[in-house]
C-alpha cells in the first residue's frame, strides 16, 4: 500500500519549518543546548494538562513568524530541567530522581516526559562527578531507568574506545545497561545508526545485540541534541531505515517508528494507528502498532481508559497489540508489579478489552 506522498511531503516541510524556528527561539533565550528532537517535530507533545509550573519563571514565546508553537512544552520542560539538574548539582542524583518519581504521580506533563528529563539527570551527575562509576552508583529504575541512558550517552562521548569498553560495562544478563550502551554509541557516532549497530555487534550473544539495538533505535527515532543530529529521520518516509535492517534489529527499528509515527500526527492515535497499516513489510504491522500503544500509555498513564479508548480504534485484528504495546510501557516505566498490571485492566469499560487486557498481563 503506497502513502500519500502529498501528505507526507507537507509534513516534512512543517517539521523542518518548526525546527528551525525552535532553533531560533533557543538561541534567543541564550539556551546553548538544543533539546531533543522530541521538541522540534511539529507539536509532538500534548500541552501540559497539569502543571506545577509558574509561568512567570520562563519566557514564553508562543508565536513567530506568525506561526503558533505549542503553549508551555518547551518552557515547561526546561524549567523542570532546571529544577532536577539543579538537584544533582546541590545535593545528589538519587534525591533529582526521588523529585522525578514524586512529580510523575502528580503532573501529567513530567509523567509524558519522564524519560527524558530521567536522561538529562544522568548527564548532569556525569558533568558533576566526571566518573562512571561514582555516577552509576545513585541508579534507579525510575522512569525506565533513564538515568543511566544518559549517564552512558556523555560516558561514551569522554573515551575513544566504547566498542571495547562497553564489553565489561554491563553483567551478562544486564539488559538495561546494554540498551543504555545502544544509546551512548549513538552518541558517540554522532547518530549514525549503521556504525552504532556495527559496534553493537562486538557483543557475541543475540539477547545482548537486541538490547543494545534498542537504545540505538530509541535514541534515533526519539531524541537529538545540537552536537548529534538525527541523520536517519525521514517524516516523509516515518519507516526509514527500517527496511534495509538485518532480522534481529528489524523489530526495534518497526516497534520506535510506531512511536514516531504518533508524534508526526500530533498525538493523533487513531490516524498514527491507521498509518501502521502503510508499512512496507506487512509482517511487522503487529510491532508498529505495540509502538504506537506504548506512546498511548505514556501519554495517558494517569488514565487508562484514554488507553483503552483509544486502542479501540486500532485496525482490526490489531486492537490486542495495542494494549500489549501499552501493557509494555507501563511494566518498564512504573517498574509493575503483576498486581498494578490487573488494576489498569480492571479500569477498562468494554469486557472484551478488558478480557485483551488482562491476556496481556
Amino acid at each position: 500500500m503506497s502513502i500519500d506522498s502529498t501528505k507526507l511531503k507537507n509534513r516534512g516541510y512543517r517539521a523542518a519549518l518548526l525546527g528551525v524556528l525552535i532553533l531560533v527561539i533557543i538561541n534567543s533565550l541564550g539556551f546553548g543546548l538544543i533539546i531533543k528532537d522530541y521538541f522540534n517535530s511539529a507539536n509532538n507533545i500534548k500541552s501540559a494538562q497539569t502543571t506545577n509550573v509558574d509561568s512567570t519563571q520562563v519566557t514564553s514565546a508562543n508565536q513567530v513568524g506568525g506561526v503558533s508553537l505549542q503553549t508551555n512544552t518547551l518552557d515547561n520542560y526546561l524549567v523542570y530541567k532546571k529544577q532536577l539538574v539543579n538537584l544533582v548539582t546541590t545535593q545528589d542524583p538519587k534525591v533529582a530522581l526521588n523529585s522525578l518519581a514524586s512529580l510523575m504521580k502528580t503532573t501529567q506533563f513530567v509523567d509524558d516526559n519522564c524519560h527524558i528529563l530521567a536522561h538529562e539527570i544522568g548527564h548532569a551527575a556525569f558533568a558533576r562527578y566526571g566518573d562512571f562509576s561514582k555516577s552509576v552508583s545513585y541508579q534507579t529504575d525510575v522512569c525506565g531507568s533513564g538515568y543511566i541512558h544518559g549517564l552512558v550517552e556523555v560516558y561514551f562521548k569522554s573515551i575513544t574506545n566504547p566498542g571495547t569498553v562497553m564489553l565489561s560495562l554491563c553483567t551478562p544478563n544486564g539488559g538495561t545497561c546494554k540498551h543504555a550502551v545502544g544509546h551512548g554509541l549513538m552518541y558517540f557516532t554522532n547518530n549514525d545508526i549503521p556504525s552504532a549497530l556495527k559496534l553493537c555487534n562486538n557483543y557475541t550473544d543475540l539477547n545482548s545485540k537486541r538490547w543494545c539495538g534498542e537504545g540505538v533505535f530509541m535514541e534515533n527515532f526519539e531524541t537529538n541534541t545540537d552536537f548529534h543530529s538525527a541523520k536517519y529521520l525521514k517524516p516523509d518516509q516515518p519507516f526509514y531505515p527500517c527496511s534495509n535492517q538485518v532480522g534481529i534489529y528489524k523489530y526495534d527499528c518497526y516497534y520506535y517508528s510506531g512511536r514516531y509515527l504518533v508524534r508526526l500526527n500530533n498525538s493523533n492515535y487513531s490516524a498514527a494507528l491507521t498509518e501502521c497499516t502503510m508499512i512496507p513489510e506487512n509482517s511487522y504491522l503487529l510491532t508498529c502498532v505495540r509502538g504506537v500503544g506504548s506512546v498511548i500509555m505514556r501519554e495517558n498513564i494517569l488514565d487508562p481508559k484514554q488507553v483503552e479508548k483509544y486502542c479501540a480504534t486500532a485496525p482490526k485484528d490489531t486492537v490486542n497489540s495495542c494494549i500489549a504495546g501499552a501493557l509494555s510501557y507501563y511494566i518498564v516505566i512504573e517498574n509493575s508489579s503483576y498486581n498494578a498490571l490487573k488494576n489498569v485492566c480492571a479500569k477498562f469499560v468494554q469486557p472484551a478489552l478488558k478480557l485483551d487486557c488482562l491476556k496481556n498481563v
